[in-house]
């Protein structure tokens, strides 16, 4: 069973803290994404199946070995794609769309969307879109996981639905491997 929150606990929250949402709780942040924000974080199946996302590519070294892993083991991803990026390497997004993979949008340049106003958020999301061509997904997953209401409402108005997730591997932080 999935438990939402209600209006009024949301208001509470929100009210009391103005981070982004990517600064919250996992669980917390899951539940508001979807009610208030129409975020996609999960889809509930009767199968045993997890969905595989990547951001910040296409890239030239990395994008060419997930493909042939994800070929080996017959199984696709989601990639949310940096439009600028896919601008530079249109031959990798039309070969990841190729192995039948899907590509949706990351931005155009990767800026942390909350602290854009609005005419910078709106360009970020549609110039990105743009860039990846006509294949694209009609999904947006928002840089760093940074969320709030004006960047909902933004990635609603460009016909886009945003896609979070429920569990990260962090990569983006230094471990030390002793």
């Amino acid at each position: 069973n999935r438990v939402t929150f209600g209006t009024a606990e949301a208001e509470t929250v929100l009210k009391h803290d103005r981070r982004p949402l990517g600064a919250a709780p996992l669980r917390l942040r899951n539940r508001l994404l979807r009610p208030w924000f129409g975020a996609v974080t999960g889809i509930r199946t009767s199968e045993n199946v997890a969905a595989i996302t990547f951001d910040d590519g296409p890239n030239p070294l990395v994008t060419p070995r997930i493909l042939a892993m994800f070929e080996r083991h017959g199984a696709k991803a989601t990639h949310f794609m940096i439009g600028d990026l896919a601008q530079r390497l249109p031959d990798l997004v039309g070969e990841t769309l190729g192995h039948g993979h899907v590509v949706a949008g990351h931005s155009f340049d990767h800026p942390s969307l909350v602290r854009l106003d609005a005419g910078q958020r709106k360009d970020q999301i549609e110039r990105g879109q743009r860039a990846l061509g006509d294949g694209a997904a009609p999904f947006f997953r928002p840089p760093y996981g940074h969320f709030d209401l004006p960047t909902a409402r933004s990635i609603r108005a460009a016909g886009l639905t945003a896609v979070t997730w429920t569990r990260h591997c962090l990569d983006w932080e230094a471990h030390d491997a002793a």
